[in-house]
């Protein structure tokens, strides 16, 4: 697997055309809702920041299966959406996705993340653990802010 960095919230055609037609579907939904929040809380232009906005792309073969999207806003870094295609899950490319995103925040000298995950499921409770274990281990330099299930935690 290789991994791919862009600056950039909205990817060519080029790149999308190199999707599996599952990760481009979500990654068109995504693009959707994101820019929509972007025009509705922040500042205008402010979804055409390139070095705001970042988005890890993991590639198989020639074939982007996943994208990791997170960006940098008043000193926090986001960590907003891991998508991988569903033939390539379990096999820890989501883990490498979200450890890079946190690898280059770090380059770019952030070491506060805040995750929002929406309502409860078996996939998002699994994530949410998963960032507990990286805070307080792998990357227990850094301040992590969780809000799931209607709960905050920090860890840091």
């Amino acid at each position: 697997m290789q991994l791919k960095h862009i600056k950039s919230l909205q990817l060519s055609k080029a790149i999308v055309s190199k999707m599996t037609m599952e990760v481009r579907n979500e990654y068109e939904v995504f693009l959707e809702n994101q820019l929509m929040f972007f025009r509705d809380f922040f500042p205008s232009g402010y979804e055409s920041l390139d070095d705001t906005h970042n988005i890890l792309l993991a590639i198989v073969e020639g074939e982007i299966v996943a994208f990791r999207y997170f960006y940098f806003y008043n000193g926090v870094c986001e960590l907003f959406n891991t998508y991988v295609d569903s033939a390539y899950r379990r096999q820890s490319i989501a883990t490498q996705l979200i450890e890079d995103s946190i690898h280059i925040s770090h380059q770019n000298r952030l070491n506060k993340f805040v995750i929002r995950m929406a309502s409860e499921n078996v996939e998002r409770t699994g994530l949410y653990h998963k960032y507990k274990v990286l805070g307080n281990h792998k990357f227990n330099t850094s301040q992590f802010t969780i809000y799931y299930a209607g709960k905050e935690t920090v860890i840091g």
